[in-house]
């Protein structure tokens, strides 16, 4: 006999349910009236604890409901509003028509039924009007059939299977849809069951009240497998990173790292990047508003050598306001300029590995920040 000290609370309140029923024909009614989660339920059922208890039978069954796009249109199939008019009256006036429906949309539904040749356009009289004909009412009593049908779907009618409803789903304004459902006949058996509310939790109040020695207690169970346990594992990249790093190392070189915001003269003119450079443009890199502009080296001399190297080199005019600009950095190479001028030419070896930023698209392979 099944253990029901082992269930959860969930468990036993849905066997307290099937106990007071013969017969459940329709188990997402039975949860509806029993305010009971459908899906919990079928997998309890779904287990082997209670297959000596519930005969469970699958009738699930195919219901047909509106597409993405069946959802979108304005509850009328494209063709229907103007052929309804035509089932009354032949011909219309189509300017009248055009007035009534407006030219964008009469222009919609007259593509409708005369792709499938229910209609054409004659000009006739002394003043040339354009009348609208109905060239085979069979297809504009089909297009009124078909808007019937899909008034059924919209409001979640049972559809059975149809010329009309063909069409809409080649449309794909209606799609398949299989719904689970199930039918259980409850065994005698299930009374013998002894569900009582128990607890799980040992808590202050219980035992400050003396309630604990009233109470029904859940049984614990040492014996119980257990999944096994997965711990946390360092990320990928951050194994790679590690992996690098002690390369150099191991190789005498010393690890060296920046800031991630700099000023657009160590990220571009101290590695002689035109002013006018693409690569400076708004769409590469990330420009700062806060802060919008950061100060130049304290070195004059190095500013105006720098300076002296653009309009010499580049010949363009090199300004201080451009070169302050506040960026994330787009290379490390922005740090490799601020120790080499820090260092002052003493032999050493450097290297890092910092994260920088590009204004690219991102995508599912393309992020606008990556590591150097």
């Amino acid at each position: 006999m099944l253990n029901t000290t082992q269930l959860t609370e969930k468990q036993r309140e849905v066997i307290q349910i099937f106990q007071k029923n013969i017969e459940v024909p329709d188990l997402r009614e039975f949860c509806a009236n029993n305010n009971l989660d459908f899906n919990f339920v079928k997998g309890f059922i779904g287990t082997t604890l209670l297959d000596n208890y519930l005969k469970v039978e699958d009738i699930s069954k195919n219901i047909f409901v509106l597409s993405s796009k069946g959802r979108k249109i304005d509850g009328y199939i494209q063709g229907f509003p103007l052929a309804s008019q035509l089932n009354d009256k032949n011909p219309l006036d189509v300017m009248q028509l055009q007035k009534e429906f407006g030219q964008s949309n009469y222009s919609i539904h007259f593509g409708s039924l005369k792709k499938e040749k229910a209609v054409e356009v004659r000009t006739e009289g002394d003043d040339n009007s354009q009348k609208l004909y109905i060239l085979d009412r069979n297809i504009i009593k089909q297009f009124i059939k078909r808007q019937e049908v899909f008034a059924e779907v919209l409001i979640g009618k049972e559809v059975s299977a149809t010329e009309e409803l063909e069409w809409l789903i080649h449309q794909k304004l209606v799609e398949k849809k299989s719904v689970d459902n199930y039918s259980i006949s409850v065994n005698s058996e299930i009374q013998k069951l002894v569900v009582q509310r128990l607890i799980t939790t040992v808590t202050s109040d219980l035992l400050i009240s003396g309630q604990w020695n009233e109470v029904e207690f859940k049984p614990y169970n040492i014996h119980d497998d257990v999944p096994d346990i997965k711990y946390g594992l360092s990320c990928i990249l951050t194994q790679c990173f590690q992996l690098v790093r002690e390369i150099f190392l191991d190789m005498g070189f010393d690890e060296m790292s920046g800031q991630i915001v700099d000023s657009s003269f160590w990220n571009f003119d101290a590695l002689f990047t035109a002013q006018d450079h693409p690569a400076r443009e708004i769409q590469d890199t990330f420009y700062l508003s806060k802060p919008q502009f950061l100060a130049l080296p304290d070195n004059r001399d190095l500013v105006r050598d720098v300076k002296a190297a653009h309009e010499s080199g580049h010949g363009s005019i090199w300004t201080e306001e451009e070169a302050s600009r506040a960026i994330l950095r787009t290379h490390t190479t922005a740090s490799t300029a601020r120790n080499l001028y820090r260092l002052g030419g003493q032999d050493l070896k450097y290297f890092s590995i910092d994260k920088v930023f590009r204004n690219e698209s991102v995508d599912r392979t393309h992020l606008a920040e990556f590591y150097h």
